[in-house]
């Protein structure tokens, strides 16, 4: 099982509105049979998680 969890915080810079959610939140995604997760790596890129 691998579990993803991640926090995203306001940031105010002048006076302008954002529609962007705040929080935090957990997603656990089941991993295929034989997956290694001591050799598992992830990147984050604009915004995109791979």
């Amino acid at each position: 099982m691998l579990t993803l969890r991640a926090e995203r915080s306001e940031e105010t810079e002048g006076k302008h509105r954002s529609e962007f959610r705040y929080g935090s939140f957990a997603r656990s995604v089941r991993l295929p049979a034989g997956a290694r997760g001591d050799q598992a790596n992830a990147d984050y890129k604009d915004g995109i998680l791979t």
